[in-house]
């Protein structure tokens, strides 16, 4: 079997969805994208820790200063 990738305007998308549907050899599968639980309860977790300590927050550019320090 052969998968092909195909990029259109968004302005055609539902026309060519429509001719490609009568054709019975061919399957359309809509690529769904869903964030797991075990990340969502991950990031709620890392919330409440923010909130409860705000102090122990770092800037992105201190942690990359830090972390470069590291180097050897």
């Amino acid at each position: 079997m052969t998968q092909i990738l195909l990029s259109l305007p968004d302005e055609k998308v539902k026309a060519f969805l429509s001719f490609i549907n009568d054709l019975k050899y061919i399957k359309v599968e809509e690529k769904q994208f869903t964030v797991p639980e075990w990340q969502k309860k991950e990031v709620r977790k890392r919330l409440k820790s923010i909130k409860a300590k705000p102090s122990q927050l770092v800037s992105s550019k201190d942690a990359l200063r830090h972390l470069k320090s590291l180097r050897v």
